[in-house]
């Protein structure tokens, strides 16, 4: 297994356009145009790997001041539970300190908290539907102390 930044020009990028579409958006009828977001393009994308098979991916954006957004964490179906989730936002929140991270936020599903919480992220606020596909989740925080 390899985790690794990797460029939009991978295939392994496009890999992760489509897991990401499968996972988050296609049960809700979106086009795939939903993946390209404002942060899409300036983001750190992070990928999990066993040779040419994505396993996982994370994307990672400076939001300025210190802080970053942690997004569109994804695990193929047939890894997860495996620990492959964890693994890749440790590498991600490493990335996120080595660019001088005073505090990463993201929006969990309500589903994966937990996962969210044994990494140091805490709830902030209630929890709401997502604009995009209705599913519940739930603003979280990490401070990261220097």
């Amino acid at each position: 297994m390899n985790t690794c930044q990797i460029s939009t020009t991978e295939a392994l990028y496009d890999k992760a356009l489509s897991l990401r579409y499968e996972l988050f958006f296609k049960d809700c009828n979106l086009s795939k145009e939903v993946l390209f977001d404002k942060l899409e393009s300036n983001a750190i994308h992070v990928a999990t790997t066993d040779e040419s098979k994505l396993i996982a991916y994370a994307r990672l954006s400076d939001l300025g001041g210190g802080g970053f957004k942690i997004s569109q964490v994804v695990v193929d179906p047939q890894f997860q539970g495996l620990g492959y989730g964890k693994g890749i936002l440790s590498f991600t929140i490493g990335l996120a300190k080595k660019e001088g991270a005073k505090e990463i936020q993201l929006n969990s599903r309500a589903s994966a908290i937990g996962l969210y919480k044994e990494l140091g992220f805490y709830e902030v606020g209630e929890r709401y539907p997502s604009k995009t596909t209705n599913v519940p989740h739930v603003k979280m925080m990490l401070e990261i102390s220097t």
